[in-house]
């Protein structure tokens, strides 16, 4: 989702960008990292800002990306699984769900995943399809705008889920969270409540 990972030097970084009030969502991902990697981790908040960044250094877990992700120059434009949807264990797939949803996704009364990402998106729709959702797709074609007045953003594609899917999908992301042993809920983490 929000993240990004660089070499500083002799230093592998991986940073999770999120907003500074996110508390529950900090948490979780604490958790979850030192459950998988063993490892703790940084966390700087800007004083001014709303923002706040997760920070790992190590290099296994900047390398971890690479056995599951694939992208070109342009990550936001191009990020995508390296392998076909089928390909992959159900339980990562349930996680890869969950992350997207945490970071990108809007799930109130409407379940709304947008990226520019088009093989992206694709991922998504085809891992809801797997897991028995019927996910609709748009394309919102945003070319013919204009960013600070010089460069044409990118079209956004929106997988959606109607209401009663939606529904299905909270509690299907909830026992998502409830398997990795977190007391929190989907809205908890996403701060609507």
């Amino acid at each position: 989702g929000d993240g990004s990972k660089f070499r500083d030097g002799w230093n592998y970084v991986v940073k999770i960008h999120m907003n500074k009030h996110d508390l529950v969502l900090l948490k979780f991902i604490e958790d979850l990292v030192f459950r998988i990697f063993a490892k703790k981790i940084s966390y700087f908040p800007e004083i001014k800002t709303n923002r706040g960044a997760v920070v790992l250094y190590s290099k296994f877990i900047y390398n971890f990306f690479d056995d599951y992700l694939t992208y070109e120059r342009n990550k936001t434009l191009t990020v995508r699984l390296i392998n076909r949807v089928i390909k992959y264990d159900k339980e990562f797939l349930r996680g890869f769900l969950l992350g997207l949803t945490l970071s990108d996704g809007y799930i109130k009364n409407k379940f709304i995943f947008v990226s520019i990402s088009k093989q992206l998106a694709k991922n998504v729709f085809s891992i809801l399809r797997l897991f028995g959702f019927e996910p609709g797709v748009y394309l919102q074609d945003r070319s013919k705008y204009l960013t600070h007045g010089k460069y044409k953003e990118h079209n956004q594609f929106r997988i959606v889920l109607g209401r009663e899917q939606t529904r299905q999908f909270k509690i299907f992301l909830q026992d998502v969270i409830s398997d990795y042993g977190f007391n929190a809920t989907l809205d908890q983490l996403k701060r609507y409540e």
